[in-house]
């Protein structure tokens, strides 16, 4: 017989005829077979093992219907012998006796208790005096071989349906990490595939920022492959670092398949280091803590790739830009902190308004120590008693703290790559708005001063100067439409001010060939788009079609951010109301998965 058959009126012991499932509408199914024993479902949902010998009829019994009948009156199915629909499991202890243990709601008991604290829901009517032989109580499989048979996969041992994905591998430490170790490989199979893709289809021509790369502009920032300017000089480092990605995925995904399907269910037995059980707060904070140190060494390794191994791309480096060691970092406090507290608006920017390469580097050891030190404070301390009573302890809230933090981070990104160009160096990513439009008056400026304007006194059609003007602070900045961007610094750019804005005399004599063209190409590349997809102002003719790479990663990063906040909202309600002992969300006694053809 097949695996996966339905069968009815089984026996239980060879000769005596069927015992099991004989009701109307009843089915069993046949979900494994080991040496002398069958594993079978019976409609109660417990899974026993009988012997292969025993007989059973296939198919279902008849009358299927008969459950589906209402009685119309409370008690009537009482009164009749039948088992309640209701079971009162996802109700306080005080509205039901069987409520507030860990059923579909969990909030910490084991076992239903009565209102009292009392075990509730009685003892196993199945046992070896009463309807078994004194053997065949040991064919009862127990919960926790159950999800080992099953391996928490199905609705009945989890609670949630296939489509719920991870959520069914809560209380599966080993196959949850299989999980985690799966997409790990999906997402760096996914960074060396690109990778190499951008590589195959790289125009050294070409600047990067016209070819729709993303990851390639991230290798040069640090340094690899590129020269004086920002040109590429090498893609062999590109290729080695896609190479790279694909080798740690196939790890990584060998990794995950292990633990997901051969590995232990659960790792608390076998390796008790790694196990964890989610409302063990000093077991979190361990767990915390080793993520805090990964991080600080993954922060460190950008701090000692700027000083020690080869340097890191500077586009404020003399003559437009090139790779340098950092030999002068910015320790100082009160710079560093000094940044998170400049207003977000205006001119001030916040942290989005670094400029200064040693500033950079120099916060990311700032903060690869703080993270180390905190999580060596995490290893060494437990949770303060205030953070044990705020704090929501269990495995959807801890899901919620991360999309939180994720978001924040999206929208920071969002930000930096939008606003920035250090962090960001324009060579790679494009101009940023600003700066796009900052480049066409500077254009517009050399072109017509060498057919013989007077840049410094020629008048616009409204009265204010047309190449230059002066700002509400008094400084001389570009005249036109782009004198809403007048506080743009940009590396092209500041070698032609003086204490008081642009200077007049530099702006005459010293405007270098390097700035000429690379204020020409940006202000064709502007990073904003109009629908047709035409790069620059939607106005504006002085455009090539190309989606700016800014463009890209600042919308994907604000919509990613804004999606995971939502995320965030959606599992923290989830997880206050279990912790509060009901459930939000889809009913799972009535979800439409219930109605599906199931996966198998």
């Amino acid at each position: 017989m097949p695996l996966g058959t339905a069968i009815h009126n089984i026996e239980i012991t060879l000769g005596k005829g069927g015992q099991l499932a004989r009701a109307a509408g009843a089915v069993a199914k046949l979900i494994a077979k080991e040496g002398k024993s069958a594993t079978l479902k019976l409609p109660s949902g417990e899974v026993r093992l009988i012997s292969k010998n025993c007989s059973a009829t296939v198919g279902q019994v008849g009358n299927v219907g008969v459950n589906q009948k209402s009685l119309g009156r409370a008690g009537s199915k009482r009164w009749l012998g039948k088992r309640p629909v209701v079971r009162g499991v996802v109700m306080n202890p005080v509205d039901h006796p069987h409520g507030g243990g860990e059923g579909r709601a969990p909030i910490g008991r084991k076992k239903p208790t009565t209102p009292w604290g009392y075990p509730a829901l009685g003892k196993r009517t199945a046992n070896a005096s009463s309807n078994m032989g004194s053997n065949e109580a040991n064919l009862v499989i127990s919960k926790a071989e159950v999800n080992k048979a099953l391996a928490g996969r199905d609705q009945e041992t989890t609670g949630f349906a296939w489509w719920a994905g991870n959520a069914r591998l809560i209380n599966l430490s080993g196959k949850l990490l299989g999980a985690h170790v799966a997409h790990a490989g999906l997402i760096v199979f996914w960074a060396g595939a690109m990778n190499l893709f951008e590589v195959a289809h790289f125009v050294p021509e070409k600047p990067m920022y016209e070819q729709g790369l993303i990851l390639l502009p991230h290798l040069a920032t640090l340094g690899w492959g590129v020269g004086p300017g920002g040109e590429v000089i090498d893609t062999f480092p590109y290729f080695v670092s896609g190479v790279l990605h694909l080798i740690s995925s196939a790890v990584l995904g060998f990794g995950g398949i292990y633990h997901a399907l051969l590995g232990p269910e659960t790792l608390e037995e076998s390796f008790p280091f790694f196990g964890y059980v989610w409302k063990d707060r000093n077991k979190m904070t361990t767990i915390l803590d080793i993520h805090l140190i990964l991080l600080g060494i993954g922060a460190f390794l950008l701090v000692f790739k700027a000083l020690y191994f080869g340097g890191v791309y500077d586009t404020w480096a003399p003559g437009g830009g090139d790779v340098r060691k950092i030999t002068n970092l910015t320790l100082s406090p009160s710079i560093i902190f000094g940044y998170l507290l400049k207003s977000p608006f205006g001119g001030e920017g916040w942290i989005v308004s670094v400029d200064d390469l040693e500033d950079i580097i120099g916060g990311h050891v700032w903060l690869g120590s703080i993270c180390i030190l905190g999580g060596i404070w995490h290893i060494l301390t437990k949770p303060f008693a205030w953070a044990r009573r705020t704090l929501v302890w269990s495995g959807e809230a801890y899901l919620s703290y991360s999309l939180a933090a994720i978001s924040v981070f999206g929208f920071i990104a969002c930000c930096f790559v939008w606003f920035n160009n250090t962090a960001y160096p324009s060579e790679f990513y494009g101009p940023t708005g600003p700066e796009a439009s900052q480049a066409q008056a500077f254009t517009f400026l050399v072109r017509d001063q060498r057919l013989g304007a007077n840049v410094g006194s020629a008048q616009g059609p409204t009265g204010l100067g047309k190449y230059l003007m002066r700002s509400p602070t008094g400084e001389v900045i570009f005249g036109g439409e782009t004198m809403r961007f007048w506080d743009l610094r940009a590396p092209w750019l500041e070698p032609l001010r003086g204490p008081n804005g642009l200077d007049l005399s530099r702006l005459k004599k010293d405007i270098q060939p390097w700035q000429e063209r690379r204020s020409a190409e940006y202000m064709t590349h502007a990073p904003l788009g109009s629908l047709n997809s035409v790069g620059g102002v939607a106005t504006e003719i002085n455009a090539v079609n190309y989606v700016s790479p800014r463009s890209w990663l600042a919308t994907s990063h604000f919509v990613l951010g804004f999606f995971f906040f939502v995320g965030h909202l959606w599992h923290a309600g989830r997880a206050r109301a279990a912790a509060a002992g009901f459930e939000k969300g889809i009913d799972r006694d009535f979800e439409p998965v219930l109605s599906m053809t199931p996966l198998n």
